[in-house]
């Protein structure tokens, strides 16, 4: 059984100016996607590999630069008030979580792929990482640490707090998780986060920390990038 408490009660209230930190550091690891993943395409002659580490690099650099910014430089806010604090239950349930999350969303999002017909395609990080190993690492470290971090903060702290101020805990974490899923844009990326993404903001209430659900997250994008390693 989960129990709730409320947001005074663990962290700092979430206001306006921490909503627009937040919104900035997303939209910066877009932005920063998109440019510097586009600046690599055309350095490299649309080689896929290089804009997939451009995208990685891109999108981790300038997201993280701006969360820093803002919460920890201009508001003045520790890995506490990010919401890494010491969690109320051992971590060693993530054996069992973690491998629960990515078969259970796998498994649901291929049924929905086959009730619909929908076949996945692989991502152009998939279709080939063909750089140096160091570069690989690089790109890795950014898809599976950095952006986990910047997202878990931005959505998981920031924007479920905030919701949970105005609404009911249930209301403000379906809230989270579909806007969570649909930022990401790919169909069939969006069905699996609807299932990864409840079972963080479950692990964020269970734990009552970003802890648990940022191991999660770093976890599954881990499980993503040897994939592709392996494709």
């Amino acid at each position: 059984m989960i129990t709730v408490l409320k947001n005074s009660q663990l962290h700092p209230p979430v206001r306006g100016v921490h909503m627009a930190w937040a919104a900035a550091s997303v939209a910066a690891m877009f932005a920063g996607a998109a440019i510097v993943g586009i600046a690599c395409g055309l350095f490299s002659g649309g080689e896929r590999s290089w804009v997939a580490l451009g995208v990685s690099l891109g999108g981790a650099i300038s997201g993280l630069g701006i969360l820093w910014y803002g919460f920890c430089r201009r508001l003045g806010w520790s890995h506490r008030e990010l919401g890494f604090l010491p969690c109320t239950h051992s971590l060693w349930h993530l054996l069992w979580w973690i491998p629960l999350t990515l078969l259970g969303g796998g498994a649901a999002t291929g049924v929905i792929g086959w009730l619909f017909g929908t076949e996945q395609k692989s991502s152009s990080i998939a279709d080939g990482i063909g750089i140096s190993p160091v570069a690989s690492v690089l790109a890795a470290v950014c898809g599976a640490v950095v952006i986990p971090l910047i997202e878990e903060v931005a959505f998981r702290r920031i924007l479920f707090d905030w919701l949970q101020g105005k609404m009911p805990t249930a209301t403000a974490a379906s809230a989270t998780v579909a806007i969570f899923a649909v930022m990401h844009g790919i169909p069939m990326v969006v069905v699996y986060l609807f299932f990864a993404g409840t079972s963080l903001v479950v692990a964020r209430l269970w734990f009552r920390s970003l802890t648990a659900p940022f191991l999660i997250h770093c976890v599954n994008n881990s499980v993503v990038f040897l994939v592709a390693l392996a494709g």
